[in-house]
């Protein structure tokens, strides 16, 4: 994971060397649990994006899938933002942070557990 001061804290075992395992399905969704987290000594706004990258393929965030990305205006106060992040299926994904004056992607490989016959 990347060293920002924005990032994901994914509840999968393995999410701290990039390998996430979903864990909730929603409508054709498959999603993990994140909580974005911002440093303390980080006051401007954010963007955060994603998608996939090893093709084509939708990435969303929030409780449900329904945000394409996590946002915050000048001097928020907010140190995290609590969801999920949902993906169709498995694959190559990377968040897009963009802060005032740098932008990085961190990048993580996404497994959605095969369903029981």
């Amino acid at each position: 994971m990347h060293p920002g001061p924005v990032r994901p804290l994914i509840a999968s075992p393995h999410a701290g060397r990039g390998l996430v395992t979903t864990e909730y399905d929603i409508g054709g969704w498959h999603g993990a649990k994140t909580l974005w987290t911002v440093a303390p000594t980080y006051h401007g706004p954010l963007l955060v994006r994603g998608r996939r990258l090893d093709r084509t393929g939708p990435m969303a965030f929030g409780e449900n899938p329904s945000a394409a990305w996590v946002i915050s205006g000048p001097g928020s106060q907010r140190q995290g933002w609590p969801g999920a992040t949902w993906v169709r299926s498995s694959g190559c994904y990377g968040f897009q942070v963009d802060l005032v004056h740098s932008s990085y992607t961190v990048t993580v490989h996404v497994s959605v557990p095969r369903q029981g016959n």
